[in-house]
């Protein structure tokens, strides 16, 4: 067993967090804890669970796992399990769950026999301190909060993130200084690159439909609305249906004759229909001399797309009549959406309690 460390870890951590973030391929915020627990074949077991099978009551539950919060074991080689207090708040049991977590990724458990009575006061302040962190870094990674631009807004952190008053407040009072010595300027441009399509996904505030665009201020692809937002993803937003395009947005099939034979030029051999999805908006070019003449917007689009993100333009599929507009998909999508089932509904079983 190895002698526990005499102070907090920080950068042990921070390196730990930014290897699990891609081994995990986390990709946006919040983070689904179950969806990884589950990635890591790591299960979870509700507090409530454990005293229902065990025909005890919650108190007893907490005493013997020494903890009123959550508690991570080693079952066998390389295999762990994680309980924790499912009647605490789920922003509670989000971190519980986050830390325990910490535990195993940092080496805790093997390293140092787990948390246990054989540890001073001081070694367990220690270890506890590094799972905290391990946590706060995962589950508010300080590189994305900086390039979303609200690393000091603790309300905006507290929403995205899913995390307490308390873990928000604490995440926000990072310097860029500290960041910087945490996360080096070639770590966080490879978080953000993981975490891309979050970091600039679209919401349309009139057909809903999601998005992805570099773009500050693009025009929806789906319904040509500037009424665009940045948000989490939700149960209504939707991504339109559309045709199957190649990366230089030509369709692999011809959506009129269904031809597959498309590899030469931008029409159908069959039926002459174009099969590439491009921006139909024409604008007047203008010389010194005051000569005019027309060009097109040089965008190409993807499979789905209606309208040009970049100018608003029609797009060619739907000018041809290849694509339907929006409205149609909207409201029978509508009909269909339903509520997702809320944190900590779902019991897994239970298999190895330690007691």
């Amino acid at each position: 067993m190895k002698k526990v460390p005499s102070y907090i870890r920080k950068k042990f951590v921070a390196n730990k967090v930014y290897s699990f973030l891609l081994e995990s391929k986390i990709t946006e915020l919040p983070i689904d804890i179950k969806e990884l627990c589950f990635y890591h074949d790591w299960p979870l077991h509700p507090y409530t669970s454990v005293a229902k099978h065990q025909s005890r009551s919650l108190e007893f539950v907490r005493k013997k796992l020494r903890s009123k919060d959550g508690k991570a074991y080693k079952l066998g080689t390389d295999h762990y399990e994680i309980f924790y207090d499912n009647t605490k708040p789920s922003v509670r049991q989000r971190f519980t769950i986050m830390h325990e977590i910490g535990h195993i990724v940092l080496g805790h458990l093997d390293d140092f026999n787990g948390i246990n009575n054989s540890l001073t006061k001081y070694e367990y302040k220690i270890l506890e301190g590094e799972a905290n962190l391990f946590a706060s870094l995962t589950l508010a990674p300080p590189s994305i909060l900086q390039r979303l631009g609200f690393m000091s807004d603790a309300p905006l952190i507290r929403r995205f993130c899913n995390i307490s008053s308390e873990a928000s407040r604490y995440a926000s009072e990072r310097t860029e200084a500290q960041i910087r010595a945490l996360f080096p300027s070639h770590m966080s441009q490879t978080l953000i690159t993981l975490f891309h399509d979050y970091i600039h996904r679209k919401h349309c505030r009139v057909c809903k439909g999601a998005f992805i665009s570099e773009l500050e201020k693009p025009h929806c692809p789906y319904c040509g609305s500037k009424a665009i937002y940045w948000g989490r993803k939700s149960n209504m937003s939707k991504i339109y249906e559309g045709i199957e395009v190649d990366e230089t947005s030509k369709a692999l099939v011809c959506p009129i004759c269904e031809n597959n034979e498309l590899q030469d030029g931008d029409f159908c051999p069959i039926c002459s229909i174009s099969v590439v999805n491009q921006c139909g908006k024409m604008s007047l070019d203008t010389d010194f001399h005051g000569n005019s003449w027309p060009t097109p917007c040089p965008v190409s689009l993807k499979g789905n797309y209606r309208y040009c993100p970049q100018c608003g333009g029609k797009s060619t599929f739907l000018i041809n009549g290849l694509l339907k507009t929006w409205k149609g998909e909207y409201y029978k999508k509508l009909e269909q959406a339903e509520a997702p089932p809320p944190f900590g509904s779902e019991v897994l079983p239970d298999e190895d309690i330690p007691f």
